[in-house]
């Protein structure tokens, strides 16, 4: 992703992590603390691969520059500072990370 078109990122995605338990905090939050990562989003997309091998059709799709997303992360557009994901999040199913001809990363993530 270039630079001008970064700066040109207008979405924001609220990403939640489920969190390893805690046997000395039985009653912890089972989400690690929620980040905010700027993006681009699309209703839908082309169909897609998951870890498991398996084609989805994704329900979003989000093109950022790299941020911290990996597979089973839960997201909502917009800006969240809840302990929990709501119960409107999804799930992201699968990631690409790649370089653009100006050598700069970016990442796209579907949800399904």
């Amino acid at each position: 992703m270039s630079r001008v078109r970064a700066r040109f990122l207008k979405d924001n995605v609220t990403r939640w992590r489920a969190s390893a338990y805690d046997g000395n905090n039985p009653y912890a939050s089972a989400y690690s603390s929620p980040i905010t990562i700027k993006c681009n989003f699309m209703n839908g997309g082309s169909i897609q691969r998951d870890q498991n091998g398996a084609d989805f059709q994704p329900a979003t799709t989000y093109r950022c520059k790299l941020g911290d997303v990996i597979n089973g992360d839960r997201v909502v557009l917009g800006i969240s500072v809840a302990t929990e994901p709501p119960s409107t999040a999804e799930t992201v199913r699968s990631k690409n990370t790649g370089t653009t001809l100006v050598g700069s990363a970016d990442m796209t993530f579907y949800t399904g």
